[in-house]
């Protein structure tokens, strides 16, 4: 029985599945076909026509998976809807179309169908520009996404009740189990505190002083040493807590807040003389300070052997140097130039003689050749003509040269 059960749950899920897959295919190769033919026939490209043969069975298609979607969104598919049956209403048209105008043997070889295309011509025309803005707007009507479950942060968290052991152990269900022979004969079942109610975290809901008396089945070391434990938080005999309710604890004293403490004022500092003044048995030290007061402080008695006492006058504080790692500069002396000597200026004098043997010669030539031409002779015109004879003389042979030859006659030294 239970192999018929199972053959015919797998035959229904085959069937189910393969069936619709193999007719989809079949319809899509028939339809395919007589939407290029009709598209041919109305005039489009064959690249075209190939194109719009596709647009139906792939609006169908995005049809299908958007309801699907939808429904499991439980969002409206009413659009979805109208996409999948304006697909199926032109792969039908088409189909029937192809049939109505098929060639007969008397038409041309060639013909794909035969009559006028009519109203097809317009229609094959607009029609990829439908199917897109259809398939569009199913991608503009998507519903947005969903969780199926509600987010953690909106559910109220609980805290699961505390159960306290006799001997001081507090912990949560489902956390760490207590020792083997110990066996609970009372447990405190507290009802779940939401988190923030009472001001505590998640991490602990309530504390409050539950003890329960546990059955001792049988002690270790260990037991011996929790027993003395147990026995400083609750009476194992009746199963109080020996600490006061929750409710009639005293609330702890605030700490005392220390008082600020008055800043104490820098003494006085000297300017001068500190003089030690014996006065009725007692020595007083007396000075100004640098505000011009006069101050007299208590130094001791007078019999305690205390000579007098004279402070020197406090140094002024120095301005600190910054120091630097550096090598030091040597100091840079900046002298003025010292005078010349007398036998330097006796030689630079009006009076010393220039040396001028070297040009005199060449110097007579250009004096003669300019007063043949009629020229004046000068510095400048003198200084020309050696520079053509190639002689170089700075102004103080010039004029020591320009003496020399005004002083003879032209045409002397020839």
């Amino acid at each position: 029985m239970s192999r018929q059960t199972s053959g015919a749950t797998w035959f229904e899920r085959a069937a189910t599945t393969v069936l619709p897959v193999a007719l989809g295919a079949g319809v899509f190769i028939v339809a395919f076909i007589h939407v290029h033919d009709v598209a041919c026939w109305s005039g489009q490209p064959s690249w075209a026509s190939w194109l719009i043969a596709m647009t139906g069975e792939a609006m169908a298609v995005a049809g299908l998976a958007a309801i699907t979607s939808r429904r499991r969104a439980d969002a409206p598919i009413k659009w979805a809807v109208f996409v999948v049956v304006a697909a199926v209403l032109f792969s039908g048209a088409c189909n029937l179309v192809a049939v109505l105008h098929r060639t007969g043997p008397g038409d041309p070889p060639g013909t794909v169908l035969h009559g006028e295309p009519g109203v097809w011509v317009g229609l094959m025309a607009v029609w990829p520009v439908l199917a897109f803005g259809l398939v569009a707007g199913l991608k503009a009507t998507k519903p947005p996404h969903t969780d199926d479950e509600t987010p953690a942060a909106d559910v109220p968290r609980q805290t699961s009740p505390v159960r306290a052991a006799g001997y001081g152990r507090l912990y949560r269900d489902g956390g760490t189990a207590p020792d083997g022979g110990h066996m609970p004969t009372a447990t405190a079942d507290l009802a779940a505190i939401r988190v923030g109610e009472n001001g505590t975290s998640d991490h602990v809901g309530v504390v409050v002083p539950v003890a329960a008396a546990w059955a001792r089945t049988g002690l270790s070391d260990v037991d011996d040493d929790l027993a003395g434990h147990n026995g400083e938080h609750s009476n194992g005999h009746t199963g109080q807590s020996s600490l006061p309710p929750l409710g009639t604890r005293p609330a702890p004293a605030a700490a005392p807040v220390p008082a600020p403490r008055e800043p104490t004022p820098a003494p006085a500092r000297p300017v001068g003389d500190v003089t030690r003044e014996a006065s009725g048995g007692e020595l007083w030290d007396v000075y100004t300070d640098a505000d011009g007061r006069h101050h007299r402080v208590h130094a001791g008695r007078d019999d305690d052997a205390t000579p007098p006492l004279t402070l020197a006058p406090a140094t002024p504080p120095q301005p600190e140097r910054a120091e630097t790692a550096g090598p030091r500069l040597p100091a840079v002396q900046f002298r003025a130039p010292e005078p010349p000597a007398p036998a330097a200026v006796a030689a630079t004098g009006s009076g010393a003689e220039t040396d001028v043997s070297d040009l005199l010669d060449d110097g007579r030539k250009v004096r003669d050749g300019l007063a043949a031409a009629g020229r004046a002779l000068n510095r400048s015109t003198l200084h020309a003509g050696l520079k053509e004879r190639g002689h170089r003389a700075g102004t103080r042979r010039l004029d020591a040269l320009l003496r020399e030859l005004r002083a003879e006659p032209v045409g002397a030294g020839r």
